[in-house]
């Protein structure tokens, strides 16, 4: 089991509700439901579960869903740049129904802690319509450099 703190009580997460938390949504996009708590066990189980889903396309994006997040933890944030530099090469997260504060802040901290292109959105669409149009974009930049 995975702990993550929910209000003031612990909350267990185990991987299969993880692995139900994270799905390709089409070829080459995996989303992530962050759960709520912001800690950093289930977060890299989820990452874990997205480069298992995500690297059988030759590429692939990852969007990550924090409608349901809150704030992270400490220990989350220390290892942002870690975490982000494994598995996908592209993100596009959703913050769907956050204030533009909590969207600012969680854009400026995310480009913060990754050198890999991160894309901010605030529903779902748009960070869908970025997904594909990084993949399209990747998939033009493969078949330029091909010899």
């Amino acid at each position: 089991m995975i702990e993550c703190m929910r209000g003031r009580r612990e909350q267990q997460w185990s991987r299969e509700a993880l692995e139900a938390r994270c799905e390709v949504l089409e070829p080459g996009i995996v989303r992530i439901r962050e759960v709520p708590g912001g800690r950093l066990g289930p977060f890299e189980t989820l990452l874990e579960i997205a480069h298992e889903r995500g690297s059988v396309f030759p590429e692939y994006v990852v969007l990550l869903d924090l409608s349901e997040a809150n704030r992270p933890s400490a220990e989350l944030i220390d290892n942002m740049s870690r975490l982000f530099a494994k598995g996908a090469k592209s993100w596009c997260v959703n913050m769907e129904g956050a204030n533009r504060v909590l969207v600012a802040a969680g854009e400026f901290l995310l480009r913060r802690f990754s050198k890999l292109p991160i894309t901010v959105h605030t529903t779902t669409k748009d960070a869908l319509e970025a997904a594909r149009a990084q993949l399209r974009e990747s998939a033009t930049s493969a078949q330029i450099s091909a010899p």
